[in-house]
């Protein structure tokens, strides 16, 4: 498995693994307003080009995303394919992040569901 930067005509595929990810597991702890702010989040362009984007690849396919903000030291859109959950993928997306940062302290807003994630 490869983990590196996005190209930006990747992000679009990020994002629809973000969304995808999110629906099935996220969405049914949020009401209707919650889902439509994330959502709404990824279709914010101004947003969305703030970030920096990873990717990990395995034979070309994207098998997780995540993205920092201001300077490395905020994580955001941190989704794994679902069927590739519990195999180390956003553990080495996180190393990848806390490894290309200089912020001494880099923060998240977890939602429910990978709470047991971030605490590991």
């Amino acid at each position: 498995m490869k983990i590196r930067l996005l190209k930006p005509h990747e992000i679009p595929a990020a994002l629809e693994l973000a969304k995808r990810v999110f629906m099935l597991f996220e969405a049914p702890d949020y009401g209707e307003e919650g889902v439509r702010a994330f959502t709404d989040s990824l279709a914010d362009h101004r947003f969305i080009s703030g970030l920096v984007f990873y990717g990990a690849f395995e034979k070309g396919e994207l098998l997780g995303t995540i993205a920092t903000r201001r300077n490395g030291s905020h994580i955001s859109y941190l989704f794994v394919d679902e069927r590739y959950h519990r195999r180390g993928i956003g553990r080495r997306l996180v190393e990848k992040v806390l490894k290309s940062t200089d912020s001494p302290v880099v923060t998240v807003n977890a939602a429910p569901y990978p709470v047991g994630f971030y605490h590991r």
